[in-house]
Protein backbone atom coordinates (compact mmCIF):
# COMPACT_ATOMS: atom_id res chain seq x y z
CA UNK A 1 0.00 0.00 0.00
CA UNK A 2 1.16 3.46 -0.65
CA UNK A 3 1.72 6.02 1.27
CA UNK A 4 -0.66 8.55 -0.03
CA UNK A 5 -2.81 5.21 -0.07
CA UNK A 6 -2.35 4.66 4.04
CA UNK A 7 -2.98 8.70 4.31
CA UNK A 8 -6.18 8.39 2.95
CA UNK A 9 -7.33 4.78 4.70
CA UNK A 10 -6.11 6.53 7.81
CA UNK A 11 -8.20 10.06 7.72
CA UNK A 12 -10.94 8.21 6.44
CA UNK A 13 -11.28 6.17 9.18
CA UNK A 14 -10.43 9.45 11.90
CA UNK A 15 -13.82 10.86 10.12
CA UNK A 16 -15.93 8.07 10.20
CA UNK A 17 -15.19 6.94 14.01
CA UNK A 18 -16.13 10.76 14.65
CA UNK A 19 -18.66 11.61 12.27
CA UNK A 20 -20.92 13.40 14.71
CA UNK A 21 -18.06 16.30 14.96
CA UNK A 22 -15.62 15.75 11.58
CA UNK A 23 -13.44 18.74 12.58
CA UNK A 24 -9.98 17.92 14.55
CA UNK A 25 -8.61 20.26 16.97
CA UNK A 26 -5.35 21.45 16.24
CA UNK A 27 -3.95 18.90 18.78
CA UNK A 28 -5.60 16.13 16.66
CA UNK A 29 -4.48 17.58 13.30
CA UNK A 30 -0.99 17.97 14.83
CA UNK A 31 -0.85 13.91 15.08
CA UNK A 32 -2.56 13.05 11.97
CA UNK A 33 0.40 15.18 10.28
CA UNK A 34 2.78 13.38 12.18
CA UNK A 35 0.85 10.47 11.20
CA UNK A 36 0.26 10.73 7.35
CA UNK A 37 2.99 13.34 6.45
CA UNK A 38 0.90 15.22 5.20
CA UNK A 39 1.34 19.43 5.58
CA UNK A 40 -1.25 21.69 7.66
CA UNK A 41 -2.80 22.61 4.67
CA UNK A 42 -3.17 19.45 2.54
CA UNK A 43 -4.77 17.65 6.12
CA UNK A 44 -7.12 20.89 6.10
CA UNK A 45 -7.92 20.32 1.89
CA UNK A 46 -8.19 17.10 2.29
CA UNK A 47 -10.91 17.43 5.73
CA UNK A 48 -12.76 20.37 3.63
CA UNK A 49 -13.32 17.74 0.84
CA UNK A 50 -14.04 14.67 2.97
CA UNK A 51 -17.07 16.45 4.64
CA UNK A 52 -18.52 17.58 1.59
CA UNK A 53 -17.97 13.91 0.32
CA UNK A 54 -19.33 11.48 3.10
CA UNK A 55 -20.50 13.86 6.05
CA UNK A 56 -22.80 16.40 4.48
CA UNK A 57 -24.45 14.76 2.09
CA UNK A 58 -26.45 12.50 4.91
CA UNK A 59 -27.20 15.74 6.34
CA UNK A 60 -28.69 17.24 3.35
CA UNK A 61 -31.41 15.12 2.70
CA UNK A 62 -34.88 15.43 3.42
CA UNK A 63 -37.32 14.11 4.46
CA UNK A 64 -38.57 12.54 1.12
CA UNK A 65 -35.43 11.80 -1.21
CA UNK A 66 -37.64 13.53 -4.08
CA UNK A 67 -38.93 16.37 -2.20
CA UNK A 68 -37.29 18.61 -4.85
CA UNK A 69 -39.55 16.83 -7.63
CA UNK A 70 -42.89 18.80 -6.33
CA UNK A 71 -43.81 22.48 -5.83
CA UNK A 72 -43.16 24.29 -2.88
CA UNK A 73 -46.20 24.26 -1.24
CA UNK A 74 -46.69 20.38 -1.73
CA UNK A 75 -43.42 19.93 -0.59
CA UNK A 76 -44.14 21.73 2.61
CA UNK A 77 -47.34 19.66 3.61
CA UNK A 78 -45.01 16.68 3.06
CA UNK A 79 -42.31 18.18 4.78
CA UNK A 80 -44.92 18.44 8.10
CA UNK A 81 -46.85 15.19 7.74
CA UNK A 82 -43.34 13.08 7.43
CA UNK A 83 -41.82 14.77 9.89
CA UNK A 84 -45.10 15.21 12.26
CA UNK A 85 -48.20 13.59 10.84
CA UNK A 86 -50.68 14.49 13.59
CA UNK A 87 -50.03 18.12 13.00
CA UNK A 88 -51.08 18.05 9.44
CA UNK A 89 -54.69 18.86 8.13
CA UNK A 90 -55.83 15.81 5.86
CA UNK A 91 -58.60 17.62 4.95
CA UNK A 92 -56.48 20.64 3.29
CA UNK A 93 -56.52 20.68 -0.59
CA UNK A 94 -52.99 21.70 -2.07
Amino acid sequence: MTKKKNASELLKAWLLARSANPYPTPTEKDELMVQTGLSRSQLDHWFTNARQRYVKPKSRRGPNPNYSRYPQKVTKVLVEWLTNPSNVDQTQTI
